[in-house]
Parts: C-alpha cells; sequence; structure tokens
C-alpha cells in the first residue's frame, strides 16, 4: 500500500516496503535538473543545503550502480 505526503513542491510516494519515490517540479530545463543530480561536482554543489561539506560524491548511473554522498555538518 501506498503512503503519500507532500512538502512545499515536492510528493514522496511509499510504494512499497524498501521504496521511496518523490516527485517535484522544477523551474527549469530538463536537462540542467538532469546534470544537477547526476554530476559529482555540481551534487556538491547543492546536496548540503548550506549545512555543511560534501567531502564525497560519487555516482554510477549503470543499470545496478550506486551512489554514495558523505557530508560533514
Amino acid at each position: 500500500m501506498a503512503t503519500t505526503t507532500s512538502s512545499g513542491c515536492a510528493v514522496v510516494t511509499l510504494p512499497g516496503e524498501t521504496q521511496i519515490h518523490v516527485t517535484r517540479d522544477f523551474n527549469a530545463p530538463k536537462d540542467l535538473v538532469y546534470r544537477a543530480l547526476t554530476e559529482p561536482e555540481l551534487i556538491r554543489r547543492w546536496w548540503n543545503a548550506k549545512r555543511g561539506e560534501v567531502t564525497e560524491c560519487t555516482v554510477d548511473l549503470r543499470v545496478g550502480g550506486s551512489w554514495r554522498y558523505v557530508m560533514l555538518t
């Protein structure tokens, strides 16, 4: 059973025991949003939300890949 909550512009849905689905609209071209979510140097600029420092950021976009963000606050 899915659970949905919303906060501001984001909608969070929990479709399963191990799944989180976040939907959010951005007032930006889709190619720039994609880059901001997939390129480590851009992720480092926004992930911390001015609350710390991103010290590690790796992204593997291949099927079965992984991601890792480390932040110090």
